[in-house]
């Protein structure tokens, strides 16, 4: 599907007060009766399990989470890519695809 098929994760955070009480459960959010309300997945953890259990090349999965989607949003100038001109953010992993270092705007 090349850049059709990307990684996305929940906008939710755990709230515990208001018209929309999100809470957090192990690995996902309910509502307070329990109903699933969202996915508490990180996109590193979704680049993992593209890696790991579906068997996505890593450099293919690494597109999955940043360039397709920026491209998605047409932003793919500055987000999603590294070349001159575009946003310096990216996260520096190791060989575990543990997380090492966070650069925002090259910092």
């Amino acid at each position: 599907m090349g850049d059709r098929l990307f990684f996305i994760t929940d906008a939710v955070a755990e709230v515990s007060y208001g018209e929309y009480v999100h809470v957090f459960k192990e690995d996902r959010f309910t509502l307070p009766d329990g109903t699933l309300s969202g996915s508490a997945l990180t996109m590193l953890q979704a680049v993992r399990n593209g890696v790991e259990k579906a068997g996505i090349p890593l450099p293919e999965a690494l597109r999955m989470a940043s360039l397709y989607p920026a491209g998605l949003m047409g932003i793919e100038n500055r987000f999603g890519c590294i070349q001159p001109g575009s946003q310096a953010d990216f996260v520096l992993l190791d060989d575990q695809l543990n997380l090492l270092q966070v650069f925002v705007e090259g910092e």
